[in-house]
């Protein structure tokens, strides 16, 4: 009974950290982005981080850090990016700062391309499960509300 419990949780771990071949579309196009965002890791202070990922709302906000001056903030904000491609990208842009606390803004770009909210929710699931997993199963993670857009307006459900 435990060893089928133990498989099945295998298995279930070993679907999740691939899942991103499965949502993610053409997830190399922030190859370059993401590899710019790391480059200088090596020198970053992994103490205690506040990390904050997601799409451009996040990449666009230069004033992080001074609105937050008694904590340890890390942007890895990518442009244009989908709950997919943060997926996709949870190695590099996550995992790597063992962060304290985790703020995650995505979905107004998948709501773009017509990706529905269901399907957004179960990709942030993926990515919720393999940060528990990989990272700790304690740390706080806050997904920010996709806000309207103006550029985006003519998106909204008239009801």
């Amino acid at each position: 009974m435990i060893q089928t419990i133990a498989l099945r949780i295998s298995v279930l771990l070993a679907l999740l950290s691939c899942a991103h071949i499965i949502y993610a579309q053409d997830a190399l196009r922030f190859q370059t982005e993401v590899a710019e965002l790391t480059a200088n890791d090596k020198s970053l202070n992994k103490k205690d981080v506040i990390l904050f990922t997601g799409s451009s709302s996040i990449r666009m906000w230069s004033s992080l850090q001074s609105d937050f001056p008694n904590y340890n903030i890390v942007n890895r904000g990518f442009g244009g990016s989908q709950a997919s491609d943060l997926l996709h990208f949870i190695d590099q842009l996550i995992l790597p700062y063992n962060p304290k606390k985790i703020f995650i803004y995505e979905g107004d770009n998948d709501l773009s391309v017509g990706k529905s909210p269901a399907q957004i929710v179960s990709t942030m699931d993926s990515v919720i499960a393999m940060i528990r997993q990989r990272v700790s199963r304690n740390v706080p993670i806050y997904l920010i509300s996709a806000k309207p857009s103006i550029s985006r307006w003519h998106l909204r459900r008239n009801t």
